[in-house]
């Protein structure tokens, strides 16, 4: 997902403010707790249909909130932010907000951003694993986010700060092609 301009800014207020709270609610547990909304929403048409509808009050949408702060026992932090980006209108981005947060954490944290592109999702242990390859490799800490690209046939494509190491079929048919094309 690319992220927007609006998300990483709203990302970084979250970042701040959950630091900021000594002893209070993590920024992990913050994530954690709006990762069980945006599953909610994703799962729920009418839920999410009612944060994309231009035509709803805020009012409205504070007493939706009220309800999933009931539901889901969000914490006061989570509640206010959610409250930030009704009154915004930019419920539609939580998600980017969260990831951005959690990129941003983890950077804060020393840790390098990569990807990993396979052609059927990994199972989030294979995932972990391979980051600690990586971190075992680099020398820091690795947080990998997973995209899914079909064409890859198999095997997986993983990039890292800018570089990365191809081992799909898709990558190797391309060398192979490349060394017949240039013996020719």
């Amino acid at each position: 997902m690319s992220l927007s301009s609006a998300g990483k800014v709203y990302a970084e207020v979250l970042v701040d403010v959950a630091n900021g709270q000594n002893g209070a609610l993590s920024l992990d547990a913050a994530l954690t707790q709006m990762d069980r909304v945006i599953e909610a929403t994703k799962a729920n048409s009418v839920l999410k249909r009612l944060f994309a509808n231009p035509t709803l009050t805020v009012g409205e949408q504070d007493k939706v909130i009220a309800s999933l702060t009931k539901t889901y026992q969000l914490d006061a932090l989570v509640d206010r932010f959610f409250k930030i980006l009704i009154r915004r209108r930019r419920m539609s981005i939580l998600a980017e907000v969260v990831e951005a947060a959690r990129d941003l954490s983890a950077r804060q944290g020393g840790a390098l951003l990569g990807q990993v592109e396979t052609p059927a999702p990994l199972a989030k242990e294979e995932i972990l694993e391979l980051a600690k390859t990586l971190q075992t490799r680099l020398g820091k800490r690795v947080v990998l986010k997973e995209r899914v690209v079909p064409s890859l046939i198999a095997g997986l494509r993983v990039s890292v700060e800018g570089k990365t190491i191809d081992g799909s079929v898709r990558g190797k048919l391309a060398r192979a092609r490349e060394q017949l094309v240039s013996q020719i």
